[in-house]
């Protein structure tokens, strides 16, 4: 594998790339609710809930 091709993100421009201006537009607006809701509440929730575990001694 390429190590300049290591992250998710460089293949999904490079298939954005590919498209038509219309399509990608409609990608983004599919993808767009996710990116700004369920990605951040994850990244806090994710350590929250890691430490509450540990705490408990579950990890």
């Amino acid at each position: 594998m390429d190590r300049h091709r290591c992250f998710p993100g460089s293949d999904f421009y490079i298939v954005l790339n590919g498209l038509d201006d219309n399509i990608r537009s409609r990608v983004a607006v599919r993808i767009l609710p996710m990116t700004l809701y369920f990605i951040p509440a994850a990244s806090v929730i994710t350590p929250v809930l890691g430490f509450i575990l540990s705490l408990r001694g579950y990890i």
